[in-house]
């Protein structure tokens, strides 16, 4: 479990929800990564994915949802280290 408050489970959530929100990619994939190395896939989709995703949908509407629900897909599909795939 991470001591630094930047990489608890809701500043991860926040860190997804504001990519999404702005657009900005760079902030969103490195959340989303970031959860994945530091939960694991099951403690990521139950304590970040899942509640960012709510947010996202409430506060920001089905676009912003999508975005964040397509950068977290891309990763869970990834076999192995979760980074991002090769150019």
């Amino acid at each position: 479990m991470p001591v630094d408050p930047d990489f608890r489970r809701p500043a991860l959530a926040d860190r997804i929800v504001r990519g999404a929100a702005e657009r900005d990619l760079v902030r969103l994939h490195g959340a989303v990564v970031a959860t994945l190395e530091l939960y694991g896939r099951d403690d990521a989709l139950h304590g970040v994915f899942v509640p960012a995703l709510r947010r996202l949908r409430r506060e920001h509407g089905r676009g912003a949802r999508a975005v964040a629900a397509a950068a977290i897909a891309d990763q869970l599909r990834l076999d192995g280290p979760y980074q991002s795939p090769p150019a």
